[in-house]
């Protein structure tokens, strides 16, 4: 039997008996899932488990997504790096402060910043680290993959090059992103 006794939290880990769990366990936690997911793939594509599910179909499924997203987490984990290298607190903070203009210049951003919405999340974290307010941050994290020019562009294509779809979307995106990064800040 075991008995673990959470004291407080600390820094985003808790204090248990002295030992502080954070982000080694989540990665160890994430790491384990996805062993899980590989193994699920690898046993279910060896056999034919339902009708209505093919260990092949899961398969391919499964990697199409990580091949379509690979390229736009790299370019987000890049772009983190270079923002936490080479952007200091101060420049970044003063630029994305925490107001209606800084959160208006953070969804603004998202129109050069080519990247879905799992490669925002590394640029948002290193926002915060960098002392960027979380309701910029977040207001960052929800734009971006909206309001980036290859989502616009793929919407104007979509819709047969009506520029209404377009500004709908854009106005849309960045109101909701807005009022939801009001609603962080409140």
């Amino acid at each position: 039997r075991v008995q673990i006794v959470i004291l407080h939290t600390k820094g985003g880990g808790v204090l248990i008996h002295g030992a502080l769990v954070g982000a080694k366990v989540r990665t160890l936690t994430l790491v384990g899932l996805i062993v899980v997911c590989f193994v699920a793939i690898a046993v279910y594509s060896e056999g034919n488990v339902h009708p209505l599910v093919h260990g092949h179909m899961v398969k391919t499924l499964f990697q199409s997504i990580v091949w379509e997203a690979f390229p736009f987490i790299l370019f987000g984990s890049i772009l983190s790096s270079l923002i936490e290298t080479w952007v200091g607190a101060n420049h970044l903070s003063a630029l994305l402060s925490d107001s209606m203009t800084g959160r208006l210049a953070a969804s603004m951003v998202g129109l050069v910043v080519p990247v879905c919405d799992c490669g925002t999340i590394p640029v948002a974290r290193t926002f915060r680290r960098k002392g960027v307010g979380e309701s910029v941050a977040f207001t960052f994290a929800l734009a971006t993959p909206t309001l980036n020019l290859i989502a616009l562009i793929s919407t104007f294509i979509a819709f047969r090059q009506q520029l209404s779809f377009v500004l709908l979307r854009a106005g849309s995106a960045l109101i909701i992103a807005l009022v939801t990064g009001i609603a962080v800040y409140l």
